[in-house]
């Protein structure tokens, strides 16, 4: 092996391990975090796990294990029991594009969720616990409330 060949490896060498990690994907993170483990269930039971996980850009609102036992008694057996409501209820905590937290101060804005439903103010009276967690394809707010779409 040259002193060429030994110096050019070196370089290269030197440029990976001073490169930034690649970032999580908005799915590694849901995944990573045990406090959203039923949302990540519940993503699985609907059915759209390869639908998140090859989502190109997307803002999620995450609702906490928390958030799901503090629903009615039978609202999530409810939803469980329903894949296409289950569906429609985790969509809605998708937001296509990235939205960072300072754009959700305000009363003005107005976002349409992955099911199709426009989200007004989009967290209403949840609270953000986590907000920014930025991923490779987007951004992941964890908030303390489930959103449940208005019939």
């Amino acid at each position: 092996m040259s002193l060429k060949s030994l110096l050019a490896g070196a370089a290269v060498a030197m440029t990976l391990a001073s490169a930034p990690a690649m970032a999580e994907t908005v799915a590694e993170i849901l995944v990573r975090n045990p406090d959203l483990s039923t949302f990540v269930s519940a993503i699985e039971a609907a059915g759209l796990t390869e639908q998140i996980e090859t989502a190109q850009t997307i803002t999620v609102f995450a609702p906490t294990n928390e958030a799901f036992k503090a629903l009615p008694p039978g609202v999530f057996d409810a939803l469980q029991a329903d894949k296409a409501k289950l569906k429609d209820v985790v969509l809605y905590h998708f937001v296509e594009g990235e939205v960072p937290s300072e754009k959700l101060k305000g009363s003005a804005l107005s976002i349409a969720a992955l099911n199709g439903k426009p989200l007004k103010d989009v967290i209403g009276d949840a609270a953000v616990v986590e907000a920014d967690k930025r991923a490779s394809n987007g951004v992941v707010h964890v908030i303390d409330t489930v959103l449940l779409t208005r019939e």
